[in-house]
């Protein structure tokens, strides 16, 4: 075939001089000096030397002249002289124009056309005759509701562009029936329509804002203990009861296997334990009998009278589920990993 023809040094000399490099550019110089010869090429070349050094060509079908590349005005020229056929063959990627189907202006168009441009002002047949098209292809009702649009708009401040100047009234007529048309009727009135007249794209919402981070607390002071915890285990001996709690007293006879390097505690220790009247009863049960051993954990504090007191957040027997206290503490989250 001949798009696997090797690149001569012909087209590698062309695409050098037109500054494209790229492999599509130079595939499609080598398809043309195939086709049509290393004369036609040649003879495509000096004209394209010859429109360059008469100020180049410029892209008429913009808002704002852009001067072609010499690639784009050589490719250009060539198109000009080259058969569709041939077209196919050196630029295989190249669109194809849709035809486009006619709009067959009816006489109630043609007369709605004729009343909006008079009451409008506007005098440029080419808006005149893209009314009529609207008028046809969208219904005389929606071409009548856009024309008290824009009257109203225009007795005011008019339609604006986006860089703030005023669009005449044919242009504001177009504006505003582009935004109650379909698609496939925009295609048909405007088959290359301009950018705008097309709706405008529906804008994705920005992600929710990240929420600022939560300020850490500022540490605390230097000798100053952040948590204090206890655990007590043991059968209580007498149990006094208070207004909304039950207190009795533990006392430690036994000392752990502590370091060497320690000094020696105190032989026996009393704790003041202080209970939820509640949490208790429902330990106890109906007999009001304790015969199970308590686990008991609670924040200790100092007393002068008691020495050390607790005040206990989770209780529970051996035997049974822990009963908690009903005020919150960070205690009970691992109340239940102590065995039995």
């Amino acid at each position: 075939m001949i798009s696997s023809t090797p690149i001569s040094s012909l087209a590698t000399e062309i695409a050098n001089e037109l500054n494209e490099n790229n492999s599509g550019a130079l595939g499609q110089i080598q398809r043309l000096i195939d086709i049509t010869g290393e004369d036609f090429v040649q003879d495509l070349l000096e004209k394209t030397r010859d429109v360059e050094n008469k100020g180049g060509m410029f892209i008429s079908n913009e808002r704002e002249a852009r001067r072609r590349t010499p690639g784009g005005v050589f490719f250009h020229i060539a198109k000009e002289h080259i058969t569709d056929e041939q077209k196919k063959i050196v630029f295989p990627s190249l669109p194809h124009k849709k035809k486009v189907v006619p709009i067959e202006i009816g006489p109630e168009a043609q007369l709605f056309a004729h009343q909006a441009t008079s009451k409008l002002k506007e005098e440029d047949a080419e808006k005149k005759e893209l009314i009529a098209q609207i008028a046809q292809l969208c219904g005389t009702d929606l071409a009548k509701s856009v024309l008290e649009i824009v009257s109203d708009m225009e007795a005011q401040e008019g339609v604006r562009r986006p860089d703030g100047t005023r669009r005449s009234p044919g242009e504001a007529f177009m504006y505003i029936a582009s935004r109650r048309m379909t698609n496939e009727q925009r295609q048909r009135i405007w088959p290359n329509m301009p950018d705008e007249l097309r709706p405008p794209k529906k804008k994705t919402p920005p992600p929710p804002p990240r929420s600022a981070a939560k300020p850490r607390r500022s540490p605390a002071p230097s000798g100053a203990a952040t948590t204090a915890k206890i655990t007590l285990i043991g059968i209580p001996d007498e149990v006094f009861r208070g207004p909304g709690y039950v207190s009795f007293t533990l006392t430690s006879f036994r000392v752990p296997n502590l370091p060497r390097e320690l000094p020696a505690p105190a032989e026996n220790t009393s704790y003041r334990v202080y209970v939820p009247e509640r949490s208790w009863d429902r330990l106890v049960g109906s007999s009001g009998e304790l015969t199970e051993g308590l686990i008991i954990e609670g924040f200790p504090a100092f007393d002068p009278e008691d020495g050390i007191s607790v005040y206990a957040v989770a209780i529970k027997t051996r035997m049974n589920r822990p009963e908690r206290s009903s005020s919150y503490s960070p205690y009970s989250r691992d109340r239940d990993s102590y065995q039995r």
